[in-house]
């Protein structure tokens, strides 16, 4: 089974860090990732729905937004663990990629007329 991690944080070493540590002290046969989004480079959807064509995030920044990466780590996962801190909501990388997430979920499977 293989499941990610996502720490929220913006801080490196943080609580999270704690974490990581105890996940890593157990022994299991799971492969278990880590998506640290304080090391991510992901800017906010704006609705344009280029993902309804391309089936990825067509946002200006390409190679540096790593939506279609995280993204497709999740997707493969068997199982996703999110931690992020209690500080504010949702810490904004962590904030962009669910909203891009769900609307990429929307727009791709949504028929635009030509």
């Amino acid at each position: 089974m293989r499941i990610e991690v996502i720490f929220g944080s913006q801080r490196d070493n943080g609580t999270h860090s704690k974490i990581q540590n105890r996940f890593e002290q157990i022994e299991t046969s799971h492969d278990i990732n880590y998506i640290e989004m304080s090391e991510m480079k992901i800017g906010a959807c704006t609705a344009c729905e280029g993902c309804t064509h391309t089936g990825k995030c067509v946002l200006p920044g390409g190679e540096h937004d790593q939506f279609n990466t995280v993204f497709n780590r999740l997707i493969e996962a068997d199982g996703i663990f999110r931690y992020y801190p209690n500080l504010c909501t949702i810490p904004i990388t962590t904030y962009s990629t669910y909203g891009k997430a769900i609307k990429h979920i929307i727009f791709s499977h949504m028929k635009l007329e030509s």
